[in-house]
């Protein structure tokens, strides 16, 4: 008989979180049953097996939902206790931090299994003391964390914020985000290009959904800075084309911009890209960086926080404040929303064949830390361990 697990998400649209999810549950539904329980089961985006156990938490709710998803965790974690007590199951997993805080109330609410909360978001950005619901979201933080069996969190910068911002004890470890570099490197081989390229022609590409942390709009501005018109600049993702068009019209730059909508499958906009830019405000644990890698191209990034120094820049301190360009191992850092500085990054790239080349060269290196299988291993000693301690 399978040993049971459940894992609680807000939903299976596509994301970072999201695609780990679909990949852990994909990878060990062959010896685990598995009951995925989320806020919204209408929307799934990404492949899961028809092993899984579905159940709907309350009634359908958004990702993102508002302060007042709060207040209702409370009633939610018990509907969550009733389904783990009926179907006997020991183990919980949880991905974000609605689900997590689920997790907390379980254990407040005598739920007897294990509970291991995964956090995937910087945390003391997401719960900012500038606004109530913030201060609220921090509070449920400390209260709620400190009732997990286990934390992981995707980055050590990330699990160094929990024990340092809000004061969390227990143990946390980290398992960085994976991807498949033998599958990449074989859907490459087979990418229909999604549009032509002029003789010298340099392609910067963006990945990621519209949304205020991207900082997308400091790209565009970055982009209409550089003196080169033989270049153009792809972004794609949800709402890009919409939210962006205007600004690339406004900077007159729209002949030499690609906006496109959120695509099934990105990766022949790696393939047609020389190089990747992150523009990011704030990040949890960048995969659109580990993609980009895993296509063999050079990547500048914002060194925000948290996932981009410690791909980039491995085993480096973030600065008090970086004021400039730095050239780091992996890749290229520049200062958060500094519009002057990406430019610059971006037009050295294209102009200094010597620095390109040398980026391009180690990402064949820089990539191999962050093995898929490697990572799904990982979990699953973390799941076997504590099944085996329930026992």
């Amino acid at each position: 008989m399978k040993k049971k697990i459940a894992i609680i998400i807000n939903s299976l649209a596509t994301g970072g979180a999201e695609k780990t999810v679909s990949l852990l549950i994909n990878e060990l539904c062959g010896e685990f049953e598995i009951h995925l329980l989320m806020f919204n089961t209408t929307n799934i985006e990404l492949s899961l097996s028809p092993s899984v156990h579905l159940f709907q938490i309350g009634k359908p709710s958004s990702a993102d939902a508002g302060p007042i998803e709060a207040f209702r965790l409370p009633w939610k974690a018990l509907q969550v206790k009733k389904y783990l007590l009926k179907y006997n199951i020991p183990l919980v997993f949880s991905f974000l931090n609605r689900p997590n805080f689920i997790a907390g109330y379980l254990k407040l609410f005598g739920y007897k299994g294990k509970t291991i909360i995964n956090e995937r978001s910087n945390t003391s950005y997401y719960f900012s003391k500038k606004t109530l619901g913030g201060r609220f979201g921090r509070f449920l933080v400390k209260r709620l964390y400190s009732q997990a069996d286990l934390i992981i969190t995707n980055a050590d910068f990330g699990k160094n914020d929990l024990q340092q911002t809000f004061g969390i004890k227990n143990t946390i470890i980290t398992i960085n985000n994976g991807i498949n570099y033998t599958d990449v490197q074989r859907r490459l081989d087979n990418a229909i290009l999604p549009f032509g390229k002029k003789d010298g022609e340099f392609i910067f590409c963006h990945i990621g959904r519209n949304h205020p942390t991207k900082n997308q709009e400091l790209l565009l501005r970055a982009f209409a800075g550089i003196e080169n018109n033989n270049c153009r600049l792809v972004m794609v993702g949800k709402d890009v084309q919409l939210q962006l068009n205007g600004l690339a019209q406004k900077l007159a730059i729209s002949d030499r911009v690609i906006l496109k909508n959120r695509q099934a499958d990105v990766l022949p906009y790696y393939a047609v890209a020389d190089a990747f830019v992150l523009s990011s405000d704030v990040e949890g644990f960048p995969n659109v960086i580990l993609e980009a890698l895993a296509c063999h191209l050079p990547v500048i990034a914002t060194d925000c926080k948290w996932g981009p120094r410690e791909i980039l820049a491995p085993g480096t301190d973030y600065p008090a404040s970086l004021q400039q360009n730095e050239q780091a191992q992996n890749g290229i850092l520049v200062p958060v929303n500094n519009e002057a500085l990406l430019a610059g990054a971006m037009q050295e790239l294209m102009n200094n064949k010597e620095l390109y080349n040398h980026y391009k060269e180690v990402t064949k290196t820089a990539i191999q830390k962050f093995d898929e299988a490697e990572a799904v291993k990982q979990f699953k000693d973390v799941i076997t361990g504590a099944l085996a301690v329930r026992q």
